[in-house]
């Protein structure tokens, strides 16, 4: 069976980093902001990885749209759900997309629940991964949660980005 992973999550929630995991772990896909299957659906490539931080470039991505055409053209879709301290992620976003502070707490209040209502409609299963754990404990904590969905932890070196966005400047 062809499988895909979706990896989803607000702006600057570890999705990248998710998402080159993925790669590493064998997976077809981009690694980047610019991810091939924006462009054109995958053909038969198995097992894939599609980036999608929510929003994307300013929009809101039509996911169960995603899901929907995945699963029709015959691939199991899975999910991985980013979660990452707010106050890392909305000043992330605040330095990297000039969002202002507001406007990115609103986005991250907006992005889950957008979320998971398209993995609920469509049943799609996930595990929601923790950017803190896996940067802390490296992708070995992810060992049980990548099993679930078919995958081996790969060797994979992890940073964490974290320390720079709640330091309490002086």
């Amino acid at each position: 069976m062809r499988r895909a992973y979706l990896i989803l999550g607000p702006e600057s929630s570890g999705t990248r980093m998710a998402t080159q995991m993925l790669l590493a772990a064998g997976c077809i896909g981009d690694g980047e902001h610019e991810q091939r299957w924006d462009d054109t659906w995958p053909d038969g490539e198995t097992p894939i990885v599609w980036r999608r931080s929510i929003p994307h470039g300013g929009e809101w991505p039509p996911l169960d749209l995603m899901i929907f055409r995945l699963s029709e053209r015959g691939y199991k879709v899975y999910a991985l759900v980013m979660s990452r301290d707010w106050t890392a992620m909305a000043r992330s976003q605040v330095e990297h997309w000039d969002h202002s502070f507001d406007t990115a707490l609103n986005n991250l209040r907006t992005a889950y629940p957008y979320i998971m209502s398209a993995l609920l409609k469509f049943q799609t299963p996930y595990v929601m991964v923790s950017y803190e754990s896996v940067t802390r404990y490296g992708p070995n904590v992810l060992k049980p949660l990548l099993e679930e969905i078919g995958l081996t932890v790969p060797d994979f070196e992890v940073r964490d980005a974290n320390k720079k966005r709640l330091e309490v400047p002086e």
